[in-house]
Order: C-alpha cells, then structure tokens, then sequence
C-alpha cells in the first residue's frame, strides 16, 4: 500500500468536491478515527470519481491509501481533489479487497494479495537471521529456486522498526512476500517502479513477532537470486 495526504484547506465543503481515483487500483483507504476505512473500485481503470468520506476528512485533510494486486502493483494510483457535485458515497469497508486474475472482486477481507496467483508453498530452503546481524550493512543472500518454489528467510522483528527487502534476478520476473507469525500477508511487491522487474518491499513493523521473507518467481519459473535485507530502527 502507498499513502497520500492530501489538504483539503480549512471549512472544505464536501458536498461541492469530488475525489477522482485511477481505477488501476482495487481499493482506496482513507484513514479515520477508527483507522484505515476502504472503498472499492469498479473494474475498469480510468478516472474514477468518489465521494470524500466525512469521517476521513481530519483537521482539514485526508490521509488516501491505495491497494492494487501483485500482477498490477507497477500502476499505482493517482488520486486528485477537484470542484463539483460527487456520485453517492460508496460503503466504508473494515478490509481492502483486491481483484483476482480474471479482474474480479473477492468478498472483503477474504482475497488477500495475490489471491488467484500460483501460491509456491513448497518452500525450497529455509534459513534464519539472527538478530544480531541487524543494524549494520544490509545482508546479502545469495540463492536459488525450482519452479513452483519460494525460499523461506525467518527474522524477528519489533513494532517500529524498518525493514527493506530488494530481490534482483537476472531472468525470470521477482517476486517479494513478508509473512507474519499468523501467516498472514503483511507486505508484497512484484515490480519496482520505472519497469524494472525486480521487487524491493519497505516496510514498518507494526507488531513485534518472528516474520518470514518469501522470495520466488511471480510465474512459478526457477531464478537464480541476489537479495538484500536491511533492518534500521
């Protein structure tokens, strides 16, 4: 996910303005009292326009969050605030969805990144870092994987800290999973931006606990690897 934070200026009256999304993404968060609240997006692409929650509008802004699914993830989103009358306003979700390959929507909270994709749950190599290789120069791994394979990097992590995954291959199209303790997809990237194939995931600890780094192919095919982790406070 990307956050944009957008001003809207003091007294804005939501009645007279219009939030237009790219539809490239699947769903757009905007943050609340509560937390992040989403909308879902029609399929499409193009401009979208969208009524502005009032309960996202904070002190004169709104936070924006976009999701887009890993075979997309290169789209991002482009988000602009603009005079006139907005459609209805769109239910607010507690859980982004995401389109499946075929382009439609899952239920709310139950498609998680990458659903529909090939899952490589068949784990090639397993290894550990230890905590004390954190907080210097990033790690190097080097490695590889069979088709229909991921490697599995454990490493323990606290809320707050900042981890950053860069994984390159000379062939094939990398691709980046973060798993927590629950098995649950925190963090994923398939292309870095300007079409470079290869995946880089930043990402804040929100919660302390032991996580997994997951590179592979994102069409199941066999690579050879260079990956680098880097762990700062």
């Amino acid at each position: 996910p990307e956050d944009y934070r957008i001003n809207l200026g003091p007294g804005a009256d939501l009645d007279d303005l219009t939030l237009v999304a790219d539809g490239a993404s699947a769903s757009v968060g905007f943050l609340t009292e509560d937390g992040f609240r989403y909308v879902a997006l029609p399929e499409g692409g193009g401009d979208i326009p969208m009524a502005i929650p009032s309960a996202a509008v904070i002190d004169g802004e709104i936070v924006v969050r976009s999701f887009t699914a890993p075979w997309n993830w290169g789209a991002g989103l482009t988000v602009q605030v603009q005079p006139g009358t907005p459609p209805a306003p769109s239910p607010l979700l507690t859980e982004p969805v995401y389109r499946n390959v075929d382009g439609e929507f899952g239920e709310p909270g139950i498609d998680r990144p990458g659903e529909g994709l090939p899952r490589f749950l068949e784990s090639a190599g397993s290894f550990v870092i230890e905590p004390e290789e954190l907080g210097g120069e990033p790690l190097v791994f080097e490695g590889s994987v069979g088709a229909q394979q991921h490697d599995a990097y454990s490493i323990s992590l606290t809320e707050g800290q900042v981890i950053e995954i860069n994984l390159d291959a000379l062939r094939g199209d990398p691709y980046l999973e973060l798993v927590d303790q629950n098995g649950e997809l925190v963090a994923f990237n398939d292309d870095r931006v300007g079409g470079d194939l290869n995946s880089q995931i930043g990402y804040v600890v929100e919660v302390d606990g032991d996580y997994e780094i997951r590179p592979q192919d994102l069409g199941g095919n066999a690579i050879d690897y260079v990956m680098t982790v880097e762990v700062t406070s």
